[in-house]
């Protein structure tokens, strides 16, 4: 039987909703999750917040705020990197501006903000975006060392608050976070619509894969490859086996193996089957797999190899398609003998 953990319920503790979840597991075996704290909807005033767990997701600290929105910003899209003995924190003010922050004690505290939105002020010479956001979910910390997360941004002059229409690049940092660039977009053609929330891996043969969710139609998500994460994508196409309702997605990897997680349902069936699967040949095949919860919402993923335990941060109590919707969040521990 799969353990879930609640961390919030709906409606409770002094907010709204609570959305947009990252979980890493630090070096030294302390999962931190990084969630948005909501008023309201996605441009409501909100909190970015953390909480630590010491003892494999049993129990968590109390919320630590590390954003605040001062009941007026949207703070949003925290996006979490361990990176040996330090972690890393890259959050976002009203989808315009990027912060990033740092932590040597394992998330206990936190290095003042500094804001980083200059690194992808060179992207508007090709697309004049007017919002961004990274992720969502955890950045990448490759084996060489580089930190880098999907960025999708939007640009609408009409409506600024719009996130359509889209496309996507990287931002990554070669300095473990002292500096931060943007690589290439990766998708901007009149077939593919919208590409935004995107997850990366690292496969065996070093390329980089980015997993794509998107507007186009049809139920896959889609896939492309990079020698470096930044540069010359290419490869390109519908990965049949990963249907998606159109939701954020989460991928991890450790020990030769990715694992994916999202919500394994067509558009027309919403957010629901929330499912873990598992490759064994850098995301060629995903040979086994675990459906977690009936319903489900935007997701991560985390793999503790000290305890060959996966953990999934989710959003709960997410209906079909059509209908209400609350948001919680819980955590599930996922023994990777519960993959089959």
């Amino acid at each position: 039987m799969l353990k879930w953990t609640p961390i919030e319920r709906y409606g409770e503790g002094g907010y709204a909703i609570y959305r947009v979840p990252s979980i890493v597991c630090t070096q030294a075996g302390t999962l931190l999750i990084c969630y948005e704290c909501r008023y309201g909807g996605d441009w409501s005033a909100m909190d970015l917040v953390v909480r630590r767990s010491e003892d494999g997701g049993e129990t968590w600290s109390e919320r630590e705020i590390v954003a605040l929105g001062h009941g007026v910003d949207a703070v949003h899209n925290g996006i979490l990197f361990a990176d040996g003995d330090a972690v890393h924190l890259i959050y976002h003010r009203n989808y315009r501006r990027v912060f990033y922050r740092r932590s040597d004690d394992d998330g206990r505290t936190w290095s003042p903000p500094r804001e980083i939105t200059e690194a992808l002020l060179p992207l508007r010479v090709r697309y004049n975006w007017t919002v961004l956001a990274a992720g969502p979910g955890h950045g990448l910390t490759t084996s060489r060392g580089r930190l880098i997360v999907p960025v999708w941004v939007s640009a609408n002059r009409a409506l600024i608050t719009s996130h359509h229409p889209s496309v996507v690049t990287t931002l990554y940092s070669d300095d473990h976070g002292a500096s931060w660039r943007c690589g290439e977009i990766i998708w901007d053609s009149a077939d593919f619509v919208d590409p935004n929330e995107s997850v990366l891996a690292e496969l065996p043969d070093g390329r980089f894969m980015i997993n794509c969710r998107h507007e186009t139609g049809g139920d896959a998500r889609k896939v492309g490859f990079s020698p470096d994460g930044v540069h010359d994508w290419q490869g390109f196409f519908f990965d049949e086996k990963l249907v998606d309702p159109v939701c954020a997605a989460g991928m991890a990897q450790g020990d030769g193996r990715l694992w994916f997680v999202n919500c394994a349902a067509r558009r027309d069936e919403g957010r629901v089957r929330l499912t873990v699967r598992q490759s064994e040949d850098g995301g060629v095949s995903w040979s086994k797999r675990c459906e977690i919860a009936a319903e489900g919402g935007y997701s991560d993923i985390a793999y503790d190899p000290s305890r060959r335990t996966l953990f999934v941060v989710a959003e709960t109590g997410r209906a079909v398609a059509g209908e209400t919707f609350s948001f919680g969040l819980s955590v599930c521990k996922v023994p990777l003998a519960c993959l089959n």
